[in-house]
């Protein structure tokens, strides 16, 4: 029987504690206010992967020559460390234990059922700018009682937070999620292991969600409120970047401050191509004519391109300056871009330091940096995915596979590697015994790409009996074949 809303108050369902000893209420305003906490920190770093950056820096002289015009002015390479990064991780399949030879059909339709081969790749990149993001698993309406089918979602740091146990971070006490309906109200939930709580706004939200809400259940027409949680855990798993004791580390975090010192660089260079570049000229010796009524010169001597400076005095003398050398920005330019490649991690050919792409040998030694970094990230992400596989498993009835604690994910390629050398490796491996399946997935192909070639195997006709003529050529003919008794020296004994 649902709970009237009217009657929360008297029942105190929301002041009940749990095994925490915090009420449904005090979690929702404990996490409310951590979420609170953060947002300013977390669109920080969005406007910065975004380009949208501070110019706080920019001098006085740098907004007078050039007004708004530069209003926005940015080289962003944050998106670039991101972006490249994020391009080495995709999840080729789900293998269940150790023993099994390759990913799981059954785990892999509930992958690509929900869209993960793209969904997954988002969820990485956001983990990478804002420390973390979030998988939230739940029943499919799509689903029946007898089918039931699981339903995975990526959830954004900005609308969903998570507390994990002191004693255990694995394991997640409790979730908020709070969002901004396309009717204009406010809409929060709250996953604890036993219910789920739903509320929304009194009203109306025009300001920012991180403000005070005044909150009131959000009954669904034949729903439960609470929500009994069938799972008894609480149904969000957070995929966590450069997971550290306290948390996930944002890949922004670290660019910033090369990033605005790059952003600064580039608009000294601006003013001083702008005020500098242009060879400044000097006059001695020219006496100008002032108006006898303002006591202003008659003549401006500005310097121009298309201003010509004449006198008829023969002691005028002309000269010039010297222009700015922009060189000396250049170098300190690529002097950043060095400290960035250091930090991130990301290979110099990226920024285009070198001027040219490397190839063979000299690509793989510039990219394992990014490689080992690749391969650490997917290290953390791919105990998530399988802790993820796993509440999914367990909303479809699958107990068993849900049961399975030695799974793992499989990876595609992390390097880039050159077809030809890559090609002869796997030819010297396969003359080892190596078995074509294995060969398949070390070149990299999906795991739908191994079944489907595996498919196209058994619907080709056997290959004709190898003839041996064609090998070796006609056989002797019986006549012609001799005894090699016969040859021994002193004939048969």
């Amino acid at each position: 029987m649902a709970i009237a809303p009217q009657q929360l108050d008297d029942t105190n369902v929301l002041n009940l504690p749990d095994v925490t000893g915090r009420s449904p209420r005090q979690w929702r305003d404990r996490l409310e206010k951590r979420m609170a906490a953060r947002a300013a920190t977390l669109k920080r770093y969005d406007e910065y992967y975004d380009g949208k950056h501070s110019l706080r820096f920019a001098t006085e002289k740098f907004r007078k020559a050039f007004g708004f015009l530069f209003r926005e002015f940015a080289d962003n390479f944050c998106d670039v460390t991101v972006n490249t990064l994020s391009q080495r991780l995709r999840v080729d399949g789900i293998r269940l234990g150790v023993d099994q030879p390759r990913g799981d059909k059954a785990a892999w339709t509930i992958w690509q059922r929900n869209g993960l081969d793209a969904e997954s790749s988002i969820a990485h990149k956001e983990a990478f700018i804002k420390s973390e993001s979030h998988a939230l698993v739940w029943w499919d309406e799509d689903g029946t009682t007898d089918s039931p089918l699981a339903q995975i979602t990526i959830e954004d740091a900005n609308e969903l937070i998570v507390e994990t146990a002191a004693e255990n971070r694995r394991k997640v006490r409790a979730a908020l999620k709070k969002w901004l309906g396309d009717d204009g109200y406010a809409y929060c939930e709250l996953y604890l292991p036993d219910f789920i709580y739903k509320w929304v706004s009194r009203s109306t939200v025009s300001g920012s969600l991180m403000g005070s809400i005044s909150w009131v259940p959000n009954e669904t027409p034949g729903e439960l409120w609470p929500m009994p949680n069938k799972l008894k855990v609480v149904p969000v798993v957070p995929l966590r970047n450069n997971p550290r004791l306290r948390g996930g580390v944002s890949e922004i975090a670290q660019i910033i401050p090369m990033q605005d010192f790059l952003n600064k660089v580039l608009m000294d260079a601006a003013v001083a191509s702008e005020f500098y570049g242009f060879r400044a000229r000097w006059a001695t010796g020219i006496d100008i004519p002032r108006d006898p009524k303002t006591n202003k010169p008659m003549e401006d001597l500005k310097s121009a391109l298309d201003r010509l400076w004449t006198s008829k005095d023969p002691n005028t003398k002309f000269g010039e300056f010297g222009q700015t050398d922009l060189a000396n920005y250049v170098k300190l330019i690529d002097l950043i871009l060095q400290h960035l490649i250091a930090r991130t991690a990301t290979p110099p050919h990226y920024f285009d330091i070198n001027g040219q792409f490397p190839s063979g040998q000299a690509l793989k030694a510039a990219e394992a940096p990014l490689v080992r970094k690749a391969q650490e990230r997917a290290l953390h992400f791919g105990e998530a995915w399988e802790q993820v596989m796993r509440l999914a498993f367990l909303v479809e009835g699958d107990t068993k596979s849900a049961a399975v604690m030695d799974s793992e994910v499989i990876w595609g390629d992390f390097e880039i590697r050159d077809d030809a050398l890559m090609a002869d490796a796997l030819l010297k491996l396969q003359m080892v015994g190596v078995p074509t399946e294995a060969l398949w997935q070390l070149y990299g192909f999906s795991q739908v790409q191994i079944e489907r070639f595996k498919a196209m195997r058994e619907e080709q006709p056997p290959p004709p009996p190898v003839v041996r003529e064609t090998l070796t050529g006609p056989a002797p003919a019986e006549s012609t074949l001799v005894d090699p008794a016969a040859t021994q020296t002193g004939g048969p004994a």
